[in-house]
């Protein structure tokens, strides 16, 4: 066993355990064995217990229980601990023995066993390699890959066995250089009892060779959340008008940034006067610290006026609404809108007034409400886990293995990063338009063109949030959560042409009911963002009106791929949905069968410029 070094984030996202790499020496590749490292205290611990939780149980659900190592039933503070990895990870030689001839004329497999082992061929003396294939299968098994014990040559035994490899394991057979003499490579069964009771159909019992560097060997599954501070958050959580804060925030009526948010909550939580014993008493409480007497609060309860009242119901510390409230708190977020409204209200710089104001109709234009900026954007990404053969289910998910023999606690491998994001808002009221333009909604009650944009957004905040039974309207928030994913993907591709940075370094944080998503940049991408945002924005709003308009596999991926495909809306990594639910049709019109359609007439982008 030995080390290497890599960095948190390849460790995180490429190289956690039982994944494999490669050596820069040799040309030779081991398996991970063990990832150090010491328990991250700078995670928010009930946050990330609850995310590992959520994904294992949408595991467990998606794949029928195809899950090992751990249970969503069973993830606590007792059973899982988070680690921050060191960078020198410790790996080990898989296979271990087993060795090719360099010479292609000869590729003679060798194993270091072999009593005609030499160091070198024995058959031409050329150097050795190690052999590069192996055995695996979608619940996690690897094995080297080597002859059987019953495959040999009936003349030579297995001396001068090589793999005459035909590009597919079911036609590759293991052949004698000498005669030529030939045998098929026989499939391995899993030697995994809990996966072959899981599998009905017993062809699936059998391992699948691969080449070790295989994309679909190993896929380290990781999940991301905002790491907020207590001091970030938790004011505006335990206001007593914290629902009032929240829906602000969400209406844009405290302007972004600077912590403005909690200022007010601060102002609310002021001290008030018993009115019993005359005690001065903490804002948020609700009784009298001396005397006991219930004490007057400002209720929680919020109704909007705009044809009818608004309850909205309980709101978790972890809710869409609450991170898009607290991320535009953040002291260096700003508003393109606040930015906007400064240069008008100033009056100093005409030409910068008037740039912004273009720049705010063509997004108008486009269905988009307003863009933040965040520079100090706090981001956890957490390796829960990996899968073999598929990245999502039916594949097994698999916990990792105890950092040591004595622990029995499941790690999990955790990055707390400060980069910088953009947090994108949809316009209700164009939302609320593009879904009647489609007739996916109705409008018998609702009449939109009255509405104002926050009386759209109070709108479909109550629909968003609320676990309808109604048919209709869980197809109107299904399609809304889907458009805003196919919208951020649309904002990244044309964001990473625009800014000159790798698509693979942005990632994505979904708030459907928030109306909006957050796209981030990697920490080295830090200054890109920044960029964009306060030069780029014109260029960037073109480029999102045309550069995903058609596929490079076209008609096939408008016709047969729901508009969706690695020719267009595909991530290579950071997708929160493993690049499903997605397709162009919502920005751009055309054929889908997603959420039970079969046309859209009119894409979000284009229905008000056509």
């Amino acid at each position: 066993m030995a080390k290497i070094t890599r960095s948190i984030d390849q460790i995180i996202f490429r190289h956690s355990p039982m994944s494999f790499i490669a050596l820069e020496d040799g040309g030779m590749f081991g398996i991970i064995t063990e990832i150090g490292g010491k328990q991250d205290t700078s995670v928010d611990k009930n946050i990330l217990l609850k995310k590992v939780k959520q994904y294992v149980k949408k595991w467990e659900e998606d794949s029928e229980d195809r899950v090992l190592g751990f249970s969503s039933d069973e993830i606590n503070d007792e059973t899982v601990i988070a680690i921050k990895p060191e960078e020198n990870i410790k790996w080990d030689f898989l296979p271990n023995s087993l060795f090719q001839c360099s010479n292609d004329s000869c590729k003679v497999v060798i194993n270091s066993y072999d009593q005609f082992f030499k160091g070198r061929c024995h058959n031409c003396s050329s150097k050795l390699k190690q052999f590069r294939y192996v055995w695996y299968h979608p619940c996690g098994v690897i094995r080297a890959f080597q002859p059987i014990p019953d495959t040999f040559c009936n003349n030579h035994g297995k001396e001068f066995l090589y793999l005459n490899d035909t590009g597919r394991f079911k036609s590759s057979t293991w052949r004698c250089l000498k005669c030529q003499h030939e045998s098929s490579l026989r499939m391995l069964p899993c030697p995994n009892v809990l996966c072959r009771k899981k599998s009905a159909d017993k062809r699936n019992f059998f391992l699948q060779g691969a080449v070790w560097s295989d994309p679909w060997v190993y896929f380290s599954q990781v999940a991301t959340f905002v790491n907020l501070k207590d001091d970030q958050i938790k004011p505006i959580l335990n206001s007593e008008i914290k629902d009032q804060l929240l829906i602000s925030a969400y209406l844009g009526t405290i302007k972004a940034g600077q912590g403005n948010l909690r200022n007010k909550a601060s102002t609310n939580n002021a001290n008030i006067i018993c009115t019993n014993c005359g005690a001065s008493v903490p804002g948020n409480s609700k009784f009298c610290l001396q005397c006991g007497t219930k004490v007057v609060n400002i209720p929680k309860e919020i109704k909007i006026d705009i044809g009818k009242d608004i309850l909205l119901d309980p709101l978790s510390d972890d809710s869409d609404l609450a991170i898009f409230a607290a991320v535009r708190d953040l002291e260096m977020t700003l508003s393109f809108k606040d930015e906007k409204n400064k240069y008008t209200d100033a009056q100093n710089n005409i030409e910068k007034a008037a740039t912004s104001e273009l720049i705010m109709a063509s997004l108008n234009k486009i269905g988009i409400d307003d863009i933040y900026l965040i520079s100090d954007f706090p981001l956890t990404h957490i390796a829960y886990g990996y899968t073999r053969f598929q990245s999502k289910p039916p594949s097994w998910l698999r916990a990792f293995p105890p950092i040591s023999q004595t622990d029995t606690k499941v790690p999990v491998y955790t990055n707390c990063v400060t980069t910088e994001a953009w947090m994108v808002q949809l316009s209700a009221k164009h939302t609320m338009e593009w879904l009647i333009e489609n007739k996916i909604l109705k409008t018998t009650n609702i009449k939109v063109e009255k509405l104002t944009e926050s009386d759209a957004k109070l709108w479909l905040l109550e629909l968003l949030n609320k676990e309808s039974e109604s048919e209709d309207e869980i197809k109107i928030q299904t399609v809304i959560n889907e458009l805003i994913h196919s919208s951020s993907h649309t904002l990244l591709y044309s964001l990473a042409i625009e800014s000159g940075l790798d698509i693979a370094s942005f990632g994505e944080i979904l708030l459907h009911k928030a109306l909006s998503f957050i796209v981030y940049g990697g920490e080295s991408d830090v200054g890109g963002l920044s960029a964009s945002f306060q030069q780029g924005l014109g260029s960037l709003i073109d480029s999102i009106k045309n550069d995903l308009r058609s596929c490079k596999f076209d008609p096939s991926c408008s016709e047969d791929d729901d508009g969706a495909c690695v020719g267009c809306l595909y991530i290579p990594r950071g997708c929160v949905e493993f690049n499903e639910k997605l397709s162009r049709s919502y920005i751009f019109g055309g054929k889908t069968t997603r959420s039970g359609l079969t046309n859209i007439p009119y894409g979000y982008l284009d229905f008000k410029n056509r």
